[in-house]
């Protein structure tokens, strides 16, 4: 990702939507969102800025949980007691997305995922054809990065669709 692009994100005071393709392809309207969530503050006001743009557009929103792959960053054996307990974590994490569309008189799609975090938003949202994903600018990693989390710079970098940033 270019500097320009990232001080953009890290200096604006309003959320950042990136577009890497021809203006004469996008028309502003969105049928089909992906929100990565991981139940951070960011990704609450992410799901909240996709709402609103569901009751604009019309659109379908997913609500994504990745479970991260603890064992690949660390010597880590996942036993089936480990792995079921992620798994559980997980649901509780995407329901709580669900509550909070409800709440805003939505409906919306939930998927949990294994791996790296990055990685399986991008394959999601290109196998959903997704054409818009709305995510925040840090998870529950935190703000290890100066301008944003090394996810949304990754996602921000390989995904196909037009991203929004929520600040």
């Amino acid at each position: 990702m270019g500097s320009v692009t990232s001080h953009v994100i890290a200096d604006s005071p309003c959320d950042v939507l990136i577009v890497k393709k021809p203006c004469t392809e996008c028309t502003g309207a969105y049928r089909s969102i992906l929100i990565p969530y991981d139940g951070s503050e960011f990704s609450r006001k992410a799901l909240g800025r996709a709402c609103q743009i569901s009751k604009t557009d019309n659109a379908d929103i997913t609500a994504l949980y990745v479970i991260p792959r603890y064992e690949e960053m660390m010597d880590f054996f996942k036993t089936s007691s480990i792995k079921k307990s992620l798994q559980e974590e997980a649901e509780k994490i995407i329901n709580t997305a669900k509550g909070l569309a409800i709440g805003q008189g939505l409906t919306i799609k939930t998927a949990i995922v294994e791996g790296h975090t990055a990685d399986r938003i991008i394959e999601t949202s290109e196998r959903l054809k997704n054409d818009l994903i709305v995510i925040g600018t840090y998870g529950w990693r935190g703000v290890n990065k100066a301008i944003m989390g090394s996810t949304t710079e990754r996602v921000i970098i390989n995904a196909l669709c037009p991203i929004l940033v929520v600040r």
